[in-house]
């Protein structure tokens, strides 16, 4: 009986997806796909299009006991769940005949009857999953899920560009463009050009599409893996990609319009259109990851770089550590010292991760800072409001000094100077071993 309801619901929900597949493409209702796709690009096809259907404005999803045990925060009473399909394989057992290894021949016993062995394979399956989006839960904040704002900063458009360079699998550069267009991939050259003197907002825009167009319209690429694909797919699809990306990273989208969307669906089955929405799921995804990861890793060289400068300026300076998503920090993230203590923790200089240094102004007290970090961030600040298990370090003078943030003001942290310097000259020698 169990067996048929869940067949049902399967039978349900493949229906319900093959159908929204059908009604997406519309230019409102794709554009807000996309956006869907952009919070969810590490999921299937199916599950993306199954959140988009259920909760569009959806940005974080997990199961009911994942928020309670791993977040800490409650299924608001009375939400509704979103229903995803997840995997649910069997493991099966079978005694076969052991095979030489080298002649793929049976192993025969002394009585010439051959072998055997056991052999244990996985059979696919999948069931319906419920899940909550976290606009639907409350509790514990989650810190640290903020896509960094790449748009009206300089600082923040150099490392964009940089890590766009850097992930493209051809050579990116600038010139005067004669034929007016923003910017082009050439099949020929194996180049990118962007049309410059742009503003800092479609330079990222164009570059992102023409990234998309080499990873995915590469002449050679698409002739050796025997694909065709017609002018009107190849924009669909660069364009689709760029939108996403573009979307995740907090990019003015507002100007992306898609009016032949359903002119180009009208022309396509259904396992074409599939096709094409999961090239563009997967490429998105893949230039998500690839542009987080190299993004994260300029950043960190510049914050470690202006940590030293903590360490080492002549200036009276400050600099601000919070605890990071890996290591030991997170079993006392926002907890006070006097927890600590009755846990037999300490706060630990590994834990943390410098976010954040400038020069300390004369007069500037730790109470400043706090104010500073909680109502009148700087416009390049990444991190979140100054919070419990927090950590400041003040240099005046020669003098360096850590303070944790408490419960009520803040306590001295005697061993944490010593533990960052420790670890900046690690890091100089594992960065000077690489270069050899």
């Amino acid at each position: 009986m169990a067996e048929n309801k869940r067949s049902q619901q399967m039978k349900e929900i493949t229906q319900k997806l093959e159908k929204g597949v059908k009604e997406i493409f519309t230019s409102e209702m794709y554009k807000e796909y996309l956006k869907t796709m952009s919070q969810f690009h590490d999921y299937s096809l199916n599950n993306t299009l199954l959140i988009y259907m259920q909760k569009p404005d959806a940005s974080l999803v997990a199961g009911y006991q994942a928020w309670q045990k791993k977040f800490k925060r409650q299924v608001k009473r009375g939400e509704k769940g979103i229903q995803i399909i997840a995997p649910a394989p069997i493991r099966e057992k079978e005694e076969v005949e052991k095979l030489d290894p080298e002649t793929q021949e049976p192993i025969l016993k002394p009585d010439g009857t051959p072998e055997m062995e056991e052999v244990v394979y996985t059979i696919p399956r999948f069931r319906i999953a419920t899940v909550f989006d976290v606009s639907q839960t409350e509790g514990e904040p989650l810190p640290g899920l903020e896509v960094p704002e790449l748009t009206g900063n300089v600082k923040n458009y150099e490392t964009f560009l940089q890590a766009l360079k850097e992930i493209s699998p051809v050579p990116i550069r600038f010139d005067e463009i004669e034929s007016g267009a923003k910017g082009y991939y050439s099949n020929t050259k194996k180049e990118i050009v962007i049309q410059k003197g742009m503003s800092e907002s479609q330079t990222m825009k164009t570059g992102i599409h023409e990234t998309a167009h080499a990873k995915l319209h590469d002449r050679d690429f698409m002739e050796e893996t025997e694909e065709k694909k017609d002018q009107m797919t190849r924009e669909v699809e660069a364009e689709s990609v760029a939108y996403t990306v573009c979307q995740y990273f907090g990019l003015d989208t507002s100007e992306y319009s898609f009016p032949y969307i359903a002119g180009w669906s009208s022309d396509k089955d259904l396992k074409e259109l599939r096709a094409s929405m999961d090239t563009i799921r997967k490429t998105a995804g893949e230039f998500i990851n690839q542009m987080t990861e190299k993004i994260q890793e300029i950043q960190w060289e510049e914050q470690r770089h202006t940590e030293s400068v903590l360490f080492t300026d002549s200036q009276d300076r400050y600099g601000i550590y919070q605890l990071s998503e890996e290591g030991n920090g997170r079993e006392y993230r926002f907890m006070n010292l006097a927890y600590l203590k009755g846990k037999g923790l300490a706060a630990e200089g590994k834990d943390y991760q410098f976010v954040y240094g400038d020069v300390l102004r004369e007069g500037d007290t730790l109470e400043d800072l706090y104010e500073k970090f909680n109502i009148d961030h700087p416009g390049d600040y990444t991190g979140y409001s100054l919070s419990v298990s927090d950590v400041v370090v003040l240099k005046q003078g020669n003098k360096l000094t850590a303070h944790y943030v408490d419960s009520f003001g803040y306590e001295e942290l005697p061993d944490f100077i010593r533990q960052r310097e420790e670890l900046l000259e690690e890091a100089k020698r594992i960065s000077a071993a690489l270069r050899f």
